[in-house]
């Protein structure tokens, strides 16, 4: 009897380090389960979904007319925040062509306020609510993308130095970074580990990396591996050096962004509230606008407020911009 029960307890300890063993892997397959599945959603929907077919395809007319007018830098940047927002999403398209679609939304507002509230009015501010709307939030994703990066890097850092440290070569390095690290970072590696197995020299490699990179922090990295790999020396000090400053800027800048977190939302809100206001007592008293264009000093006085208005939210636009350099 006690030696039955002992088997048993024995066969109980077995399966319980069994389940132990296996339960990390069968999680892992979980993970990847449910990954494989969204990322098939994700395509299927690409394919058939009328939004992805408009995004990728574009309006022709509306696309040339962004296109031109993508030579005004603050054009290029928004429209660029707006492609960098459908791709986040798993929408495939180009600035110029979402762009156009965000212009053709925004002018369909004009006739559908119209018609819904019969204040021509209401349809043009609700018009350049949506964009500055859609500009505000592709705005957000891309500095919350941006950070996240920014805050990985010395955590990269930290890697890149372990591994000079056991001897590891570039291209070894490169692809335990792209293998370790996920997101766009782990990507950029990625193509690096890529170049250097394709035959590109170092040089061209970290030269190819600064220009895919936007951040300052991995611009000074790759600088420093180019000057390491043609002078010699040793690398980890240089990266020991290099992960000690980036975390001092990094706490600097997130200091920055705290105190100047009120300012941006005033900014935020000052942009987008007349117009919310001039909708709104549109709507309440249509014509509460008409003084202002019964006569020509009428008419300066409202373009004067509109330029104050805009002067104002570009100052601390640029204002906000130094901070974050």
């Amino acid at each position: 009897m006690e030696t039955l029960d002992t088997v048993r307890m024995v066969a109980v300890a077995a399966a319980f380090v069994a389940a132990s063993l296996a339960f990390p892997e069968v999680l892992a397959s979980l993970r990847r389960a449910r990954a494989t599945r969204r990322v098939e959603e994700t395509a299927m929907a690409g394919e058939s979904g009328l939004l992805a077919r408009l995004l990728r395809n574009g309006v022709a007319p509306a696309t040339a007319l962004v296109g031109r007018l993508c030579q005004h830098a603050r054009i290029a940047g928004y429209c660029k925040d707006l492609c960098f927002l459908a791709r986040r999403r798993g929408y495939e398209t180009s600035p110029e062509r979402i762009g156009g679609i965000a212009a053709l939304a925004a002018t369909a507002c004009i006739p559908l306020g119209w018609v819904v509230t019969a204040s021509w009015v209401f349809g043009a501010m609700s018009a350049v609510c949506v964009l500055i709307g859609l500009g505000i939030a592709a705005h957000q994703s891309r500095e919350r993308h941006v950070e996240e990066i920014r805050e990985s890097v010395p955590d990269m850092l930290h890697a890149m130095s372990a591994c000079f440290h056991v001897g590891y070569s570039l291209l070894q390095t490169f692809r335990h970074l792209a293998s370790e690290i996920r997101g766009s970072l782990g990507t950029l590696f990625e193509k690096a580990a890529s170049d250097l197995e394709t035959g590109r020299t170092a040089t061209e490699t970290l030269q190819r990396m600064r220009e895919n990179s936007d951040l300052p922090e991995l611009s000074f990295v790759t600088a420093a591996l180019e000057i390491q790999h043609q002078t010699g020396g040793s690398m980890q000090k240089i990266i020991d050096s290099a992960c000690e400053s980036i975390e001092g800027e990094l706490a600097l800048r997130r200091s920055l962004r705290v105190q100047t977190a009120q300012a941006r939302l005033s900014m935020r809100v000052v942009t987008i509230m007349p117009f919310v206001l001039i909708a709104v007592f549109s709507l309440v008293s249509p014509g509460f606008l008409a003084p202002f264009f019964s006569s020509p000093l009428g008419a300066a006085v409202f373009c004067v407020a509109m330029g104050m208005q805009l002067a104002g939210v570009l100052i601390v636009r640029r204002l906000l911009d130094v901070g974050e350099a």
